[in-house]
């Protein structure tokens, strides 16, 4: 015989009584993030937690302070929801900057688990604070499995026999009375488990079912009682599957019925055929359904003709909200008597939601979320007004697509409304609400709980970066081929990037590239940005970049492990009222860097006059592979600057013609870059500084940083080579020098003296002071690009230092750093964000980007500061870095650890 689901109706009360207790306890979710309101009144701690307790007994109590940080005491009433009591030593009020202490106990009255809250109110019914509980109910008797499931079984024949064993988790002898199945296919043997009274705490006994099926599906349960306080009666499921046997004579048209309906109410009828499939008239017997369901318009007789039908009716009608599962049996003379029709029944609260709660994902303090539905249906056959619709917390109402009315509209029978919830939340961390809505249906009111994470913002300084920016990396695309990237863009102070200009020169290719691009970025709290540039029909690219705090200029290095690029240098804020021709007027001195077409390095220093029509001429020192070139003499005609800032020239020189493109950043400055046609492309990157003055010897006076990098081609392989260092004039053509070198991991602190003579075009020659003998373009006083004349190939700056008599104090604040265009393939690039605690320790974040890929992290480190603005950095007792003070706001560093072979340079700025 077949059985299915009578054992459901043994726990409908418990069930019932279940959800109601859900409703409410939805009630502790109603609270905001209590900083929204300023509240003075807090509880610690904010949640408890019981362990499991036998349903009817008490636990033990939990302590909770409640506390008022006011100075007036503050009356409160304490509300206790769930199956949790509480005293207090309160009596109606905290005292100002005082607490007091409430005892909170947890009685289970059923199994599972149980939430609540204490929750305290103002005597206006305002929310203070709240202690979220939660508690599991254990029943006094329990099973273990709560199921047995017999399968591949033949109808007929006995099968093998499964256990269950039976605990008592009371602190008592508990007997049990009886263990009976509503299905009489199974067979059990009880044991001791009716003979001997089970032990207190995890006494057990265990019983043993066999079935011996006669239809196909055998479904069914084992009910047991005994004699434990507040005990319910236990069911084991029983569910069998078996193949074989004989003919049933009659035919449901369904097997299974879903119903939904209001609890209280009658769903409509759903009608099921009888049909005799045998040759002979069938005996009918009762047809019944158990608890909630009911028969009607049954029109089968005692009597069913061979091959004759019948119709009955089911309706559901539910007493209690909630899922309700049932059956309806059919009995008659003849095999596999009686037939099921499995019954699924919802039962309906006249105001239902969906989604029952919401929850949003992380969302930075400070924005909004996109909203999330929240439909109301009124199950009703007449209107539910809709007193109030409030959201608690950081929550709030889109207006858009909210068609519930918020306040005393009605919701008409069977109609549904939607509420659009966002989450914007105000601090970091777990915030809760709920959607609280006044109504004159049931549940009233009808709560929706509400809960989200807010996070410190992703990009809390994308303001930093707005405007129109010109950019300049130069470096490598291969171990052997060199590359440099110039463009423009503008971004817009929210994280996008448009009108991106791009232009590319690498010797992996025959021709320079031209294109434009969008993009993204992120700008964290530490000034350091992730910049995703997306070309047009390309894929994207990722930079990272160090923006300084004053103005938004900054450093820029690749920062994409499938690039291939190993590319460094400077990122710089456009002024757009300088873009045309006729801005770039006057006498203008440039650095540049890169390799020959022969991959060899390459450096040059020089100075133009343009004449605001498009002309240039001007001069330049060119070092190339260790080798200084005679003086170079030059001119263009065609230099012209669009609207979007970006120039072209033709270069006329003693070695031919060569392509030029120009960022303009200011009518003083632009970033500059070759955009050679020959194959391979020499790759030459730089700057242009407007030059200030007529130059004189007196133009070098005072000290000055000097920072160079190399390549000591007189080593094999060439080994990169950087120095730092003063260079002290005294305005009247001689100078002393003195500062560190580190050539391919080998340290010296090098110092010399000599003399130097400065032209009207600010072209300066150095002789003596240890032979290297640069050639410097000065761009203003005490501030020049410089060209080496050696094998080293150098090429830098010099940069007027400000002030003296350093201390640790000289080094505190922020600064942003990146490093310099790297000499070789093996000298990594990376930018940086270093904290100067002004008394000799500093922590440090970097981006670093190597031939091994992006990487990064961060430590700290200690530092002392010499006199003279000499830094040396240490980290972890062992020095890593020589820095030079350039003025209180800027200087430059070099790797100074003995162990690296690959020096390079970083400047800093705040």
């Amino acid at each position: 015989m077949r059985a299915t689901a009578f054992a459901a109706s043994t726990s409908a009360s418990s069930f019932s009584k279940q959800f109601h207790r859900v409703l409410l306890l939805s009630a502790l979710i109603v609270t905001a993030s209590l900083n929204s309101w300023a509240q003075n009144i807090t509880v610690s701690p904010a949640s408890l937690t019981f362990a499991k307790q036998i349903v009817g007994t008490t636990s033990s109590s939990k302590a909770v302070t409640i506390s008022n940080s006011g100075a007036s005491a503050q009356p409160i009433v304490i509300v206790m929801s769930g199956d949790y009591t509480e005293t207090d030593t309160c009596s109606g009020s905290v005292p100002g900057s005082g607490s007091c202490t409430a005892k909170i106990s947890f009685t289970p009255t059923l199994v599972g688990s149980i939430k609540g809250a204490a929750s305290i109110y103002d005597n206006s019914k305002n929310l203070l604070a709240f202690v979220g509980i939660t508690g599991t109910g254990e029943a006094p008797v329990t099973t273990a499995p709560t199921s047995l499931s017999f399968t591949g079984g033949t109808i007929g024949t006995k099968s093998a026999a499964k256990t269950f064993k039976i605990t008592n988790n009371t602190t008592g002898t508990v007997t049990i009375n009886s263990i009976t199945t509503n299905v009489t296919d199974y067979t059990i043997t009880t044991g001791s488990c009716l003979t001997t009274p089970l032990a207190a705490k995890t006494g057990n006994c265990t019983v043993s079912v066999t079935v011996t099926p006669t239809s196909l599906a055998d479904d069914g349960a084992i009910i047991i009682t005994d004699n434990a306080p507040n005990g319910l009666p236990l069911a084991v499921k029983l569910t069998s599957a078996a193949t074989g046997g004989t003919t049933t004579p009659i035919s449901l048209s369904k097997t299974s019925l879903t119903f939904k309906a209001v609890t209280g109410g009658i769903s409509a009828t759903q009608t099921i055929t009888v049909k005799n499939s045998s040759a002979s008239a069938v005996t009918m017997g009762k047809i019944s359904a158990s608890s909630d369901y009911a028969i009607v318009s049954n029109t089968c007789p005692g009597s069913l003709a061979a091959a004759g039908t019948c119709t009955f009716g089911i309706t559901f009608d539910p007493t209690f909200v909630g899922s309700i599962d049932g059956a309806a049996s059919v009995a008659y003379t003849g095999n596999n008597s009686p037939q099921l029709v499995n019954l699924a029944g919802t039962s309906l609260a006249p105001l239902t939601v969906a989604p029952a709660s919401l929850t949003f994902t992380a969302q930075a303090v400070g924005t909004t979320s996109a909203a999330k539905p929240v439909k109301i249906t009124n199950n009703n056959t007449s209107a539910v007004t809709l007193s109030s619709v409030v959201p608690s917390g950081d929550f709030q109402i889109q207006a858009s697509g909210t068609t519930c009315s918020l306040t005393g509209g009605t919701l008409a029978a069977g109609k549904v409304c939607t509420l659009e919830i966002q989450f914007s939340p105000t601090i970091a961390g777990s915030i809760v609400g709920a959607l609280t809505v006044t109504n004159t249906a049931s549940p009233n009111p009808l709560l929706v709980p509400l809960s989200g994470t807010g996070t410190a913002p992703a990009c809390p300084n994308n303001s930093l970066l707005k405007g129109n920016y010109a950019m300049l990396m130069n470096g490598w695309s291969s171990s052997t081929t060199a590359m440099s990237f110039a463009g423009s863009f503008v971004a817009d102070g929210a994280g996008n990037i448009s009108s991106g200009l791009s232009d590319i020169a690498d010797q992996r290719h025959s021709a320079p590239e031209t294109g434009t691009f969008t993009g993204t970025y992120c700008v964290g709290s530490n000034n350091l940005a992730a910049v995703a540039l997306i070309p047009a029909g390309g894929s994207v690219g990722t930079f990272e970049a160090a923006l300084d705090a004053s103005d938004g200029n900054g450093h820029i290095i690749d920062y994409d492990a499938g690039s291939g690029w190993l590319v460094s240098g400077l990122l710089r804020k456009q002024d757009t009222s300088a873009f045309s021709t006729g801005k770039i007027k006057g006498n203008y001195a440039t650095g540049t860097v890169g390799v020959d077409n022969g991959g060899s390095r390459l450096a040059s220093a020089g100075e133009f006059t343009a004449d605001g029509s498009g002309n240039l001429s001007g001069e330049s020192d060119v070092e190339d592979a260790g080798t200084v070139l005679a003086q170079q003499t030059f001119t263009s005609s065609d230099f012209s600057v669009a609207t979007t800032g970006r120039g072209t020239a033709t270069i006329t020189s003693s070695d031919g013609n060569i392509n030029y493109v120009f960022y303009v950043v200011s009518a003083s400055e632009m970033l500059m870059m070759a955009a050679d046609t020959s194959t391979p492309p020499m790759i030459i990157a730089g700057q242009v500084l407007q030059q200030s003055g007529s130059f004189t010897d007196a133009s070098l006076n005072g000290v000055s940083v000097m920072e160079l990098e190399g390549l000591d081609t007189g080593n094999t392989p060439a080994t990169p080579n950087a120095v730092v260092g003063l260079l002290t004039t005294t305005g009247t053509g001689t100078y002393t020098i003195s500062g560190d070198d580190n050539d391919g991991g080998t340290l010296t602190t090098p110092s010399g003296s000599g003399t130097y003579s400065v032209s009207s075009n600010g072209r300066t020659t150095l002789t003596g002071g240890g032979g290297k003998n640069p050639v410097l373009y000065l761009i203003g006083p005490n501030q020049a690009f410089v060209v080496g004349t050696d094998k080293n190939v150098f090429s830098g700056m010099l940069v007027p230092q400000s002030g003296s008599d350093f201390t640790n104090a000289s080094l505190s604040g922020i600064y942003l750093g990146g490093t310099q265009q790297p000499v070789s393939w093996s000298v990594d690039t990376e930018v940086d964000h270093v904290n100067a605690g002004g008394n000799g320790t500093a922590t440090i974040t970097y981006d670093d980007d190597g031939s091994g890929g992006p990487t990064s992290g961060g430590g700290s480190f200690t530092y002392a500061v010499s006199s003279n603005g000499r830094v040396v950095v240490t980290d972890n007792g062992v020095q890593g870095e020589i820095l030079y003070i350039i003025s209180a706001s800027q200087g430059v560093g070099m790797d100074a650890k003995a162990s690296n072979p690959n020096p390079r340079l970083t400047d800093f700025h705040q």
